[in-house]
């Protein structure tokens, strides 16, 4: 939290790292941001450079007037939230109460359904029951599938009440679309039990330690898998570059941020998903 000495109005800047080199604008600011402290750095520079900064939000912020972009943004701010408590009112304190509950119990859900084998989920599990509640809207929604638009929307929310109701809709989505996804293995694996089988037994003609063996230590690899999974999938255009897109970001994610457990079950839902397939008659209602 900041002290109460902060200023109401403040100048803040941020820099790159090379912008003086670089003769083109800046893009346009967003009004509001988030002011946060540097945490930790996590990186590396092999095979090609990758950082992962980790960084403590404080508030947020407005900005009242950009007094330059060059050689890095400075701007007069005006701070927008200190992520009080709920408000004194007994009304206001009952509304978010009820909020609060049911934006936990979607929470605890969601998170229930990951595989709380890695860290990261049961860590994760752990801070739903220890940090204040009206802290886990912007928690979430930094974790699950979610578009920039949407999070550029929960950033614009400074009332507590709107960001529970905008986020609570985007925590169903997730579930519902975990849930699609465990059924869709269930079938696959019914599926694959019924051709094993029936499916006679094959000799064996390849010799252990061939290239063959080395083909199956990657197959393992269920990373290399998905990708192929991916590449091979039927799904639309539009639908196979975003799972592009994603599967390059999940190979620079730290498997111990929470995202990472969501990216991957994301991408494997789209990978399961019938494409190819469609039902007749009419729509059930």
């Amino acid at each position: 939290m900041l002290s109460d000495s902060v200023a109401r109005c403040r100048q803040i800047a941020g820099g790159r790292k090379g912008q003086l080199a670089r003769p083109t604008s800046l893009p346009p600011l967003h009004r509001i941001g988030t002011a946060a402290l540097a945490v930790q750095v996590v990186g590396s520079n092999w095979p090609k450079p990758h950082y992962t900064l980790l960084v403590t939000g404080l508030c947020r912020f407005q900005i009242v007037q950009v007094l330059k972009e060059k050689p890095y943004p400075v701007a007069e701010v005006e701070q927008l939230d200190r992520l009080e408590e709920f408000p004194s009112t007994c009304k206001t304190r009952a509304e978010l109460g009820e909020l609060s509950e049911q934006f936990y119990k979607y929470a605890v859900q969601l998170v229930d359904m990951l595989d709380m084998s890695v860290p990261a989920v049961a860590k994760l599990r752990r801070l739903l029951d220890s940090l204040p509640r009206e802290a886990l809207p912007d928690i979430l929604t930094a974790i699950i599938r979610t578009s920039d638009k949407e999070k550029l929307q929960i950033l614009d929310a400074v009332s507590l009440e709107e960001r529970f109701k905008m986020t609570i809709p985007l925590l169903v989505r997730q579930i519902e679309g975990l849930k699609l996804l465990q059924k869709t293995r269930k079938h696959k694996q019914d599926d694959e039990k019924r051709v094993i089988a029936i499916r006679p037994m094959r000799r064996v003609t390849h010799i252990p330690g061939t290239l063959e063996d080395e083909d199956e230590d990657e197959d393992n690899d269920d990373i290399i898998m998905l990708e192929k999974k991916i590449r091979a999938s039927s799904m639309p255009e539009q639908a196979h570059r975003v799972c592009v897109k994603e599967m390059k970001r999940l190979k620079k994610m730290p498997q111990s941020m929470p995202e990472y457990a969501l990216t991957r079950n994301y991408l494997e839902l789209m990978v399961e998903l019938p494409w190819n397939k469609s039902t007749t008659g009419e729509p059930t209602k």
